[in-house]
């Protein structure tokens, strides 16, 4: 079963090298900061109230960073950007996977 403790040990290292990206727990669920940067406000927040829906916007969230380092954030990307970044994700995937099946 997929819980958020278990998504915190999936996302631990991408949660540490992306700064702009910040989880916190409330009382409601675990709230997703977006950083702007180094400006001291927040671009975006959202409320989770699942594990799974955590975890859809964390994989999305590290997609994007994967994807502005490949390309510096000077280009898009391509189509073979798009196919490293994808397989990057897949260790997540399985790993979502295998919580699901216990």
């Amino acid at each position: 079963m997929l819980t958020f403790e278990k998504v915190f040990e999936i996302f631990g290292a991408y949660l540490e090298e992306d700064l702009e990206i910040e989880v916190l727990q409330s009382r409601r669920g675990y709230i997703r900061l977006q950083w702007a940067g180094q400006a001291p406000y927040c671009d975006d927040t959202s409320l989770y109230l699942t594990p799974e829906s955590l975890f859809d916007a964390l994989l999305e969230d590290f997609k994007i960073h994967e994807g502005i380092k490949r390309t510096r954030g000077r280009r898009e990307l391509t189509e073979e950007d798009e196919k490293v970044v994808l397989s990057l994700c897949q260790p997540y995937l399985e790993k979502r996977r295998k919580e699901k099946n216990v």
